[in-house]
């Protein structure tokens, strides 16, 4: 795919250097405006829908105690959503740039501009992370986020509770990335701030479900690295098309680099996954008798989809983009981004919903509590 260098080009002439007025519909068959609106709308109706579908797995309230209200209930969860979409596309932004083409390890111009890019992107992460830690407060102490704010409490448990510990040293990290992406020339540079980021996801995965369970250290770990993968995978793509039309002139060889990561982060996701899964779940059946194995089902066929769609993109998309015919890959891509927006909402349903609890076979809550503190004492009629 060349680049026009003169306007005055006849229609003939444009064919021979690769169809650049054919490319350039092509590429902007999908704006990015558009696609950003699809990527929130799919990853909020997933939410919604995945988060009405666990409501039978949450414990009734109960008439007099406080409760933190409908404003936490359903915002909380929201947060998450954006926190996770901006930070995807922050680490998407970073790994498009480090797979850029330099110059004597510099960094090119369009790599200079995805850096100012993911710097717009880890600021809104960084606001979003500490949008949710009222939010989360809220939903710690049952009292409304009005409440919150007005009774001192956000300074009471901001730095005093693990689930905010771990939004605000991502808000720091986030804010590190922004301040020093726009500053960033060369590529090793590029790759430590890459690092940073994806370290920056992972300090929640520390404190929710994963970390309590029975197998905890399997579930951590296959948490993070699930994490990472699907971060620099989903992240990469939505930059890569979003960004599409500014890098027409290095697409192809820029996909085909991303399309050998997107193999790995793929096969990645899909064994943590089902080691996490397995570390979660006691039986078999709790994937279709209980809320928390039904939306794992429901993530792992979304991440079925994910992968076929990759297969297509491998088998017909990527020659007919080296052969100068992108816009198959793009209306593709397309697709395949929105259902990663989807599959990030319904992860985030996941993450709020708890596991099954493991139940010891043979050992009742009674025989458990006799074996710590022995037999309880009969009551006599002098007591």
């Amino acid at each position: 795919m060349s680049p026009v260098t003169d306007q005055h080009d006849t229609s003939v002439d444009r064919r021979a250097v690769g169809e650049p007025e054919l490319q350039e519909r092509s590429l902007s068959a999908v704006g990015t405006r558009q696609l950003l609106i699809g990527c929130v709308l799919a990853s909020g109706i997933a939410l919604l829908l995945a988060s009405i579908a666990a409501r039978g797995s949450r414990p009734p309230l109960i008439e007099g105690l406080p409760d933190a209200g409908s404003l936490t209930h359903w915002a909380l969860p929201g947060s998450r959503a954006i926190i996770d979409l901006t930070a995807v596309c922050a680490v998407g932004t970073l790994v498009l740039a480090v797979l850029l083409p330099t110059s004597g390890g510099e960094l090119t111009a369009q790599a200079r501009h995805l850096m100012r890019a993911a710097s717009r992107w880890a600021s809104a992460w960084l606001v979003g992370s500490l949008l949710a830690v009222p939010l989360t407060i809220s939903e710690i102490t049952a009292r409304s986020v009005p409440a919150v704010l007005r009774d001192g409490l956000l300074r009471e448990f901001a730095f005093s509770t693990g689930q905010t510990q771990a939004l605000l040293f991502m808000a720091w990290l986030a804010g590190l990335v922004a301040v020093c992406a726009g500053t960033i020339r060369r590529r090793t540079a590029a790759w430590a701030l890459l690092a940073l980021a994806v370290a920056a996801l992972l300090p929640p995965a520390f404190t929710g479900h994963a970390a309590h369970g029975d197998r905890h250290v399997l579930g951590v770990v296959g948490l993070t690295v699930h994490i990472s993968a699907m971060a620099l995978w989903c992240g990469a793509l939505l930059v890569l098309l979003t960004q599409s039309r500014t890098l027409t002139s290095v697409l192809a060889p820029v996909t085909a680099r991303f399309s050998r990561l997107a193999l790995v982060c793929f096969v990645t996701v899909a064994v943590t996954g089902l080691l996490t899964s397995w570390s979660r779940l006691a039986q078999p059946s709790y994937l279709w008798t209980t809320d928390y194995g039904r939306i794992l089902v429901a993530k792992a066929v979304l991440l079925s989809l994910l992968g076929f769609l990759g297969w297509r993109h491998r088998r017909r998309t990527l020659p007919a983009l080296r052969a100068g015919r992108p816009r198959a890959f793009v209306m593709l891509a397309a697709v395949e981004v929105v259902i990663m927006a989807a599959t990030i909402g319904v992860a985030v349903a996941l993450s709020r919903t708890a596991p099954p609890v493991r139940e010891h076979p043979g050992l009742s809550a009674p025989a458990i509590s006799a074996q710590l503190f022995g037999e309880p004492a009969v009551p006599t009629p002098s007591g």
